[in-house]
């Protein structure tokens, strides 16, 4: 989004962004060209979200790298709707032999929170495979509001019950940021909510709403540009992109730590050997610095790591997760 453009323009601009870094990528990769020959095996990787987005731009990075050096036929299949339900019980309805992967977001550990008889557990019925990305989210302001920190904010609006809000997206992440916000503040912030964030964003720059979560790559040409103040991230570091804005515990609340992740999940069953074979693959995928940069650009930081490893951000994520969900009355639907 830029100071000229409307926000459908910036939104077509965006997709044309992700597709041409995308083609310029796969141009890097040697041997990216369809071969003659048939490949042995066809491995599908169900994501949760919409054509275009930066979780599929990244998630078809990863599907590219992994079939130049497996020898298999990778590809991704978008499948939105429910939250990250509808794609996951794609996968656990697929045999647990490694053909068919999740490629996830945050939103597989929130499912539980917000839909009632969601039909399987996000933990039990899922093997983790590999964690592939991590980044936070940036709490920023309309400069018309008189603060220039986030102390001043929140004091600001305690001072003046009722005249603060936020946009936020119902039944998703950015709803319980917005609570563990409130929760940890005590900031006097009222939820105007929104089926997308760009007509939130719309009303923010108009000044119609105060104050909004999102991400730093959405966001820095705004705040660059000066139309919007950013105020704190909710990493547990700073963002490289700005670094001169404080993490939400170096401002004295570190109970607004909260980071959202993209990884690859299998269905529950799916041998051992296939899930180290599997994170041995996208540890190799994600290890190059084309792929790195890549992310970077879409606002995510590459993660490699073990099984284990991503299984312990998932555990820890929901139990998270709830519990700001329980503090702020939030139940399924």
């Amino acid at each position: 989004m830029t100071l000229s453009l409307t926000h459908v323009q910036a939104g077509r601009l965006r997709r044309v962004v992700w597709a041409v870094a995308l083609l310029a990528f796969g141009a890097l990769i040697p041997g990216h060209q369809c071969s003659a020959q048939a490949p042995a095996k066809v491995v599908r990787i169900i994501l949760p979200a919409t054509v275009g987005s930066p979780p599929d731009v990244a998630a078809r990075i990863l599907a590219q790298r992994l079939q130049t050096f497996s020898g298999e036929s990778v590809i991704v299949e978008s499948r939105p709707g429910a939250g990250s339900a509808i794609g996951s019980r794609a996968v656990i309805a697929a045999p647990p032999n490694g053909s068919t992967l999740l490629f996830g977001t945050v939103s597989h550990v929130l499912a539980p929170i917000f839909i009632q008889n969601l039909g399987y557990d996000p933990i039990k019925d899922f093997v983790s495979v590999a964690q592939v990305a991590q980044g936070s989210w940036v709490l920023v302001m309309n400069p018309r509001v008189p603060a220039n920190s986030l102390p001043e904010l929140v004091a600001y609006s305690k001072a003046n019950p009722g005249k603060l809000n936020i946009a936020t997206l119902p039944a998703n992440a950015l709803q319980l940021v917005g609570d563990a916000f409130r929760q940890q503040t005590g900031a006097d912030v009222t939820d105007v909510n929104y089926q997308g964030l760009s007509q939130g964003m719309t009303n923010l720059l108009s000044g119609e709403v105060h104050l909004a979560f999102n991400t730093p790559a959405t966001l820095l040409p705004l705040i660059q540009s000066g139309q919007l103040r950013a105020l704190a991230v909710t990493g547990r570091a700073r963002d490289p992109t700005l670094p001169h804005v404080p993490t939400m515990a170096e401002v004295g609340y570190p109970g607004v730590t909260l980071g959202y992740w993209l990884g690859v999940l299998a269905r529950a069953g799916t041998p051992p050997d296939v899930v180290a074979k599997l994170n041995a693959d996208i540890g190799t995928a994600l290890a190059s610095s084309e792929v790195e940069k890549t992310m970077a650009g879409l606002g995510f930081e590459r993660k490699i790591g073990s099984p284990d490893d991503f299984a312990a951000v998932l555990k820890n994520d929901l139990a998270l997760w709830t519990g700001i969900a329980a503090a702020g009355g939030i139940k399924p639907n």
